[in-house]
């Protein structure tokens, strides 16, 4: 056995493997990415928001941060490739406000300088994510996982399908869009 699938579906099997697999575990617009692929729309949030606010097409956005994804994959020689924050197709456009805020459905978002990363500009706990889904929901979707590879509407992803393109890796996605 030695290629990334077969690894992968051997640990995740709980069967041993030629060797541990490995996958990137920053998120997508980490700033270590700069390095690896440049600042783009796909590896730089600020920029990415700026380009929605100026009405960027979301299949370019799409292609940006597959292009990221598998950039980064091929430079660490990952077996998995981890994506998430992928935009969707038809983003609700934010709207610029200052230099590093926006606005984006009435809710006010900010660049954080420590992070780089687009955050709520007045979190609270009635807006942090783990509200967002309920224990019972997510208790449900492990139920119901079979153990098997997502063939559901997260495995047919446009962002999942492109970096599969690019390369033949499994790919572990998150349940939440830019």
């Amino acid at each position: 056995m030695s290629g990334a699938i077969e690894r992968v579906q051997a640990a995740f099997a709980h069967r041993a493997p030629d060797r541990t697999p490995l996958f990137e575990i920053f998120c997508t617009y980490h700033p270590i990415h700069w390095a690896i692929c440049g600042r783009t729309v796909g590896t730089d949030q600020a920029m990415c928001w700026d380009a929605m606010a100026d009405g960027i097409s979301g299949d370019e956005l799409l292609e940006a941060h597959a292009q990221a994804a598998y950039r980064v994959n091929r430079f660490f020689g990952l077996d998995m490739v981890r994506l998430c924050g992928a935009p969707a197709r038809e983003y609700t456009r934010p709207v610029k406000t200052g230099p590093d805020t926006w606005t984006r459905d009435g809710v006010e978002y900010a660049l954080n300088p420590r992070t780089q990363l687009i955050e709520l500009a007045h979190p609270g706990a009635a807006d942090a994510y783990s509200r967002r889904v309920t224990e019972e929901q997510m208790r449900g979707w492990i139920a119901a996982w079979d153990g098997k590879p997502s063939t559901g509407a997260y495995a047919t992803n446009p962002l999942t399908r492109r970096v599969r393109e690019l390369a033949e890796l499994p790919v572990m996605a998150e349940r939440r869009q830019l």
